[in-house]
């Protein structure tokens, strides 16, 4: 990340630009990436496994620090512009301190995958239509609903804010909703008719990385919409 200091006697200013701030979180998603599919080319041709702290299929290692970080930082952010819409007397506060909670919550799940508790209130005859690779994530079925109900929600607070935010925001939102629920059900579903395999382990890349992504995609929002069109804000440090 560029980065542009200007020292003074007892202070700092640090210019800093939305894009270099997301490009530089969208190459710790790339590495990560990057070592995953390296490690799986290594236990296809030599049988080592992928080691836990690097494994996308594993929870409570690096990349799952990673995105629970991004989660946490998008949460951060949303209650920044909350602090900043309030001073202005802006509308929708509800909605900043909302989208604050979700992503604190979000975050905490990742590490602590409280969401696959979700799989022992689904009743079987809400499982059953759906054949039995809904087996593998059943806590998808009540997650589409309530992913519907938020957007609802949350419709009249999109149409508020600036056109520019709100493609992000939205944007951001559908690719990290498309690996959340979206992958976990491919994923289910290869697994069940398939079985592991080199699938399977492409299915787990794509999900976990979109969700990534998707994070990535709503902090830039956040960002501009903090910044303006300007691109740029500055940050003091006081000694």
């Amino acid at each position: 990340m560029k980065v542009a200091a200007e020292l003074s006697a007892q202070r700092w200013t640090f210019l800093l630009r939305v894009r270099r701030i997301s490009g530089f979180l969208l190459v710790g998603i790339l590495l990560i990436v990057v070592a995953n599919v390296v490690a799986g080319f290594v236990q296809l041709f030599t049988g080592r496994q992928v080691p836990v702290m690097l494994d996308l299929a594993r929870e409570a290692n690096l990349p799952t620090w990673y995105t629970s970080v991004l989660t946490i930082l998008a949460g951060a952010l949303t209650a920044l512009v909350g602090k900043v819409e309030k001073a202005r007397g802006g509308p929708h506060l509800l909605h900043w301190w909302g989208l604050t909670l979700t992503m604190t919550w979000i975050s905490i799940d990742e590490m602590l995958t409280f969401h696959e508790l979700g799989d022992e209130l689904v009743p079987s005859w809400m499982i059953e239509p759906f054949g039995a690779w809904i087996h593998v994530h059943p806590w998808v079925i009540i997650g589409l609903p309530l992913v519907v109900l938020f957007a609802i929600v949350y419709l009249p607070f999109l149409r508020s804010v600036p056109a520019r935010t709100r493609k992000w925001m939205v944007a951001g939102g559908a690719v990290y909703v498309t690996g959340a629920l979206g992958g976990e059900s491919l994923h289910g579903m290869i697994n069940t008719y398939h079985g592991g395999g080199v699938l399977t382990s492409l299915v787990v890349l794509f999900e976990e990385s979109i969700e990534m992504v998707g994070i990535v995609m709503f902090i830039h929002g956040l960002l501009s919409h903090l910044t303006g069109r300007n691109g740029t804000f500055s940050l003091h440090l006081h000694a």
